[in-house]
């Protein structure tokens, strides 16, 4: 089968920036900015055969159900070996909201400024995916579990050291930053000017809300290490555990 893989990254900044001149001596900027960085990546197998995940043998719980209602293939990894499957990511890695004002006067030979700004900082993301693994301890000795087994050995058996499953839809919420300054500088002659200044910050850091709150949106994740058949459902005939591996290798 042919297998579409995307990495795409979308970048937006925007900024304003406003000057209000009351007098010679007394100044003020307001500025906003907007950042927003989106990543979207994919692995996706193309035309497969309808019933493919099924017909291969994968335990539909695990290859399936994802939010949506899809499913994918899962990554099939063997060491030292081959691995590839589905995966979806979309991350917005960067979503941030600026707002700044700056007042500066002048009196003589001093120049003051004072100042605040606020950020607001979000951050959503998305993945689905999941992986099996096969390695050499699936199938090691208990006597030498360092010098024996074997990675293919495992697969067939359908052995597995290790696999995950994320359905992740989580977003960051309440994330500011809020900061104030006063700075002055004072030109004592032609040689001699000395700067003093005093600047706050404030940091609201990220928090998600209950799963209650967020329903849909709260992500679940599943690792473990597991003993022979829980993958791959074994109503399914045995030699469509070989049919799994070509598919992955194609």
């Amino acid at each position: 089968e042919q297998a579409l893989g995307l990495v795409n990254t979308d970048n937006l900044n925007v900024a304003a920036n406003w000057v209000h001149t009351f007098d010679p001596s007394s100044i003020l900027q307001v500025s906003f900015a907007r950042t927003d960085v989106i990543r979207d990546t994919c692995n996706d197998f193309l035309s497969l055969l309808d019933g493919f995940i099924s017909t291969v043998g994968w335990n539909p719980e695990f290859a399936g159900g994802f939010r949506g209602g899809d499913s994918y293939v899962p990554n099939v990894g063997v060491a030292q070996y081959f691995g590839g499957g589905e995966r979806i990511g979309y991350t917005r890695t960067s979503d941030t909201w600026q707002y700044k004002g700056t007042y500066t006067k002048i009196i003589g030979t001093h120049t003051l400024k004072f100042g605040a700004e606020y950020n607001i900082i979000g951050h959503f993301g998305r993945t689905n995916d999941h992986s099996n693994n096969f390695s050499t301890v699936g199938t090691a000795s208990p006597d030498s579990p360092g010098s024996t087994g074997h990675p293919i050995a495992s697969l067939l058996l359908n052995v597995p050291n290790r696999w995950s499953r994320r359905d992740f839809h989580k977003r960051a919420r309440g994330g500011t930053l809020w900061s104030y300054f006063a700075q002055g500088s004072w030109k004592i002659t032609s040689k001699l000017t000395i700067n003093f200044g005093l600047r706050l910050d404030s940091t609201v850091q990220h928090s998600a809300a209950p799963v209650r709150q967020l329903g849909r949106e709260h992500g679940r994740v599943r690792e473990h290490r597991l003993q022979r058949g829980h993958l791959l459902d074994h109503r399914r005939p045995v030699h469509l555990r070989s049919q799994a591996r070509r598919a992955v290798l194609a």
